[in-house]
């Protein structure tokens, strides 16, 4: 994060903080699910579950704030759209990207400790199954689609294509 924690998912679902040379156990996740994803902000920490119709919001000390729903349709969910955590955006958001079963790139949105935003659809002519990596400096979503990278302004919605030839 912006004050350089890491931190850390266990199998087990502790979530602990390593910062200042200590490892610091905020809190464990109630749930037996053994793949639970964790995402952070400046100010929040997100966990969720492949499939969950909600995502649990955390602060940075292990504090639960709230469980937000992911805003999807139940036809959604049962067709297996999965949230990811994939940055940090200004103002204490975190960037969340939704895929299908198959690993395409479907939606984005952000979420922040008054809830979920509104939740937008990745428009192209190309499938994003090949991956995504967030640029947290320049806070893009950039995405490749085996042949080509993009970058997607998650403020604007803009798609810029950047280079051919992977």
């Amino acid at each position: 994060d912006s004050t350089h924690n890491l931190f850390i998912l266990t199998k087990q679902n502790d979530v602990y903080r390593f910062g200042q040379n200590k490892l610091v156990h905020l809190f464990q996740i109630p749930s037996a699910k053994p793949d639970i994803v964790l995402g952070a902000s400046t100010d929040i920490l997100v966990t969720t579950a492949p499939h969950a119709d909600s995502l649990d919001v955390w602060d940075k000390n292990g504090t639960w704030l709230s469980r937000q729903p992911t805003m999807f349709s139940e036809e959604q969910i049962r067709d297996g759209m999965i949230w990811h955590p994939a940055g940090a955006l200004a103002d204490g958001k975190l960037l969340m990207v939704a895929k299908d079963p198959h690993g395409k790139l479907m939606y984005y949105g952000s979420i922040d400790k008054d809830g979920v935003s509104d939740i937008y659809p990745i428009v192209a002519s190309t499938n994003f199954s090949f991956g995504f990596v967030y640029d947290q400096y320049n806070k893009r979503l950039m995405l490749n689609d085996g042949k080509e990278m993009y970058r997607l302004n998650p403020m604007t919605g803009h798609l810029e294509h950047l280079f051919s030839g992977l």
